[in-house]
């Protein structure tokens, strides 16, 4: 599939979620993905003649090397992220395989550093 293959199904997916459901609940490549895809979600949100904010999205961001940052934080939160849920395939993995007690302490300085958005 192309690129611009990539985009118009993203875009009929963004489509599918404001004509039909009060929330989205996307894996998050990155953050500039996320900001493109929010903005393309308000958009469309107006012009179908619902209130953007009534659309509740909690995004799923990869904790890798300790992200995300204070400052990424906010800009999820600025561009729309109601909630964040920090998770990935490496997670899930490392869970599977005994790691849990570690893959909370990575996770519990991140909900540190979400308290203070």
């Amino acid at each position: 599939m192309t690129f611009d293959g990539v985009l118009a199904q993203m875009r009929e997916l963004l489509e599918r979620v404001v004509r039909t459901y009060d929330g989205w609940y996307p894996f998050v490549p990155s953050l500039a993905a996320f900001q493109t895809d929010m903005a393309t979600l308000r958009q469309l949100a107006t012009q179908a003649g619902r209130n953007p904010d009534r659309v509740h999205v909690t995004a799923i961001v990869d904790p890798h090397d300790g992200d995300p940052f204070l400052d990424d934080l906010k800009r999820y939160r600025d561009a729309g992220a109601k909630r964040i849920v920090v998770y990935s395939q490496r997670t899930r993995q490392d869970n599977a395989d005994g790691k849990a007690l570690e893959t909370v302490k990575r996770s519990a300085v991140i909900v540190e550093r979400a308290q203070h958005v």
